[in-house]
């Protein structure tokens, strides 16, 4: 029999499926995979507020995890995290996490090395939106990606988790008590993702232009990746990123410091760079709603802020 119209809903369909938050997603994961052991980039932040996406669902399903370094880049070195895979074989998974919308390390090596040792490969996309463009770069080497709606829509909530390479979307992931809200579904769906990552490139280079004559600020990275999230500086001088961020604040120019205070399981001694990283870097807004003169004057309480703050 001939079918009068499409009938199967999961053909030609990707396999991912609509959560609350990343960090239910991240949950449904993990009960999905039950992995022995989580290996995780040593730069995971925590606040009272919010706890930490990343570690409050590992800390739920109480699975044992590790941490690899990470460079004050924020990159993964491939090489390091096959030294601990070989010294604990109880690793089952490795988070890469692509912090700020650049991507976290060498994906395709760090794909190949997950696959010679038969470990599952997460790509943590909440601040690389990669989900709808034409032809994304993150988020498609893993054998699952996380996205966080909100972190770049005009919504409260929304999250996705991705089985990239399934055949079949794992039953165990599925969502059941908690979903989506049907608004953020309803805002995803109407959004022209491809303008809004292209005004996020034009807005984050603007910002280079602007930080390139500017002393004390120094970009985290240059290049301009395909969907930003925000555009991480590193403010020179002692405690001066964490007096530049409230003198911004008073002067009505919103900024972030992600992540500003580290997960109590990281260890300074063990993983200085985090730490730098994380007493240093300012994150300068660079999303779809900024405009051109709301860039420039951003800049303009910069600057009179730092003026002030070196009397």
């Amino acid at each position: 029999m001939i079918p009068k119209a499409a009938y199967d809903p999961e053909n030609g369909s990707r396999k991912a499926r609509f959560f609350p938050s990343a960090r239910r997603a991240w949950l449904a994961c993990l009960q999905g995979l039950s992995p022995r052991r989580i290996l995780l980039p040593a730069y995971i932040g925590y606040t009272d507020k919010e706890g930490s996406g990343v570690l409050d669902p590992i800390d739920e399903l109480k699975t044992p995890f590790s941490f690899y370094p990470v460079g004050t880049d924020l990159l993964a070195n491939s090489d390091t995290i096959m030294h601990c895979l070989v010294r604990e074989p109880d690793i089952d998974v490795v988070l890469l996490i692509h912090y700020f919308g650049w991507p976290g390390g060498d994906v395709s090596t760090i794909r190949s090395i997950c696959d010679q040792m038969g470990v599952v490969l997460v790509e943590d996309c909440a601040h690389a939106f990669h989900w709808g463009q034409p032809d994304p770069s993150l988020g498609i080497r893993g054998d699952f990606a996380l996205y966080s709606i909100h972190k770049y829509l005009a919504t409260a909530t929304g999250g996705l988790l991705h089985a990239v390479h399934q055949k079949e979307y794992p039953k165990a992931m599925v969502p059941e008590e908690q979903n989506i809200d049907p608004a953020v579904l309803d805002v995803l769906a109407r959004a022209d993702l491809d303008a809004i990552a292209g005004k996020r490139r034009e807005n984050l280079a603007r910002v280079l232009d602007e930080l390139d004559d500017m002393d004390g600020l120094i970009p985290l990275r240059t290049e301009i990746p395909l969907v930003p999230q925000s555009m991480p500086v590193w403010v020179e001088g002692h405690k001066m990123r964490e007096k530049l961020y409230f003198r911004m604040m008073e002067r009505g120019v919103p900024a972030t410091a992600l992540y500003h205070r580290l997960h109590h399981s990281l260890e300074r001694t063990l993983f200085p760079q985090s730490f730098e990283v994380s007493e240093h870097v300012l994150n300068l807004p660079i999303h779809q709603d900024m405009s051109a003169d709301m860039i420039k004057y951003m800049f303009q309480e910069i600057r009179a802020s730092l003026r002030e703050l070196r009397k």
